[in-house]
């Protein structure tokens, strides 16, 4: 990594409300010389995004993994995530720029499903690929929403019904190529990793968290190994350490600054910790030397 990542606000047309944008793909492709940031370079979107891929081939980078997509695909980049477009092969499509009030109309499962700190901790593909009938309803569904996006009288709740549709189609998909071991205690998992996404650059103590949700930290463990084959350490390690490589790469803050927001109380201890889970310094994995 040679560039520094920079974090890329929300800024849509003044007629939405400032809620959700719709974009061409190759809109964002012709615009990179007026951008204060390279779209093919990784940057952190502090929104939601999700594409439609009509025509092309390629590869999204999504917090520092590689994914490759075709025609029909959907991409969907959670807000905070770093990520990064490929235009090699002008691929065209739609872009759904969004923020998380759009979410308040979904359930707890596909929220916690899509939207929680378990898909990035886990590196879950970003990429949906959908079977002929989903798929069908997911472009019915895009076009309905570019339809009524360019309204004069658009109305934000239709938008909000039309994006909630789409994205419970994904989560159907997603819940099909990832079925659940069983519901059972399923509550209080969910309830960790929200108090996890919430609380992570203060709190890495696995026993607080069990204490927080009114279980054991036993209890918590199994259901950990249960849902996602890891520890609760390990998942906390996991979204601290990705979360570390978010801020690290963005050159806004020192070693020492990071170390200190992140909950450490010394910037050596921090370096540690960081090492001994990734094998680089935050210094180096920023930079993309080993040495």
């Amino acid at each position: 990594m040679n560039t520094r990542i920079p974090d890329i606000s929300f800024s849509p047309g003044a007629n939405t409300g400032q809620q959700i944008d719709i974009i061409e793909l190759s809109a964002i492709n012709n615009r990179k010389p007026l951008l204060s940031h390279d779209p093919e370079q990784p940057h952190r979107v502090g929104f939601n995004l999700l594409c439609f891929i009509e025509s092309g081939h390629g590869e999204h980078f999504v917090d520092f993994a590689r994914y490759t997509y075709k025609p029909g695909d959907f991409l969907l980049i959670n807000q905070n995530q770093v990520h990064a477009f490929d235009f090699s092969r002008n691929p065209l499509g739609k872009c759904i720029l969004f923020v998380d009030i759009f979410l308040d109309h979904l359930s707890n499962e596909s929220r916690n499903a899509l939207f929680s700190p378990f898909s990035a901790v886990m590196a879950s593909s970003p990429v949906f690929r959908l079977d002929q009938s989903s798929a069908s309803s997911g472009q019915a569904l895009i076009s309905e929403l570019v339809r009524e996006f360019g309204r004069n009288d658009m109305r934000i709740g239709v938008m909000s019904s039309l994006l909630s549709a789409l994205i419970l189609i994904l989560e159907r998909s997603y819940t099909i190529e990832n079925p659940p071991t069983t519901s059972k205690g399923r509550g209080a998992f969910d309830r960790f990793m929200l108090l996890l996404r919430n609380d992570y650059a203060t709190n890495r103590d696995a026993h607080e968290y069990a204490e927080k949700i009114g279980t054991t930290y036993k209890t918590l463990n199994q259901l950990c190994k249960r849902f996602v084959g890891r520890t609760v350490k390990q998942l906390i390690d996991d979204y601290v350490i990705l979360e570390i490589k978010r801020r690290s790469v963005t050159g806004e803050q020192s070693t020492q600054e990071i170390a200190f927001s992140m909950g450490f109380d010394d910037a050596s201890n921090f370096v540690k910790y960081f090492k001994k889970h990734t094998g680089l310094t935050p210094r180096q994995f920023a930079t993309g030397s080993k040495s």
